[in-house]
């Protein structure tokens, strides 16, 4: 298994893939808001995603984990 992190600090606005989804490296998953932008957060490799530890409008550190990939 792997985590998915996130890639910079700010409120997860929302997920792209959901649990059970099947992913290839590099396809955004998910993205969080910061400073009115929204930041893609792109699968680290290709698998399926298993669960995410956070819920859309929670705030996120960067590099906290939010979800894995097996």
């Amino acid at each position: 298994m792997e985590e998915i992190r996130a890639v910079i600090t700010g409120t997860l606005h929302q997920f792209k893939k959901h649990a059970g989804d099947e992913v290839e490296k590099g396809e955004v998953l998910a993205e969080i808001e910061s400073m009115k932008m929204l930041i893609p957060v792109e699968a680290p490799n290709t698998g399926k995603i298993v669960e995410w530890s956070v819920t859309e409008g929670e705030f996120v550190n960067e590099n906290d984990t939010i979800g894995m990939l097996d």
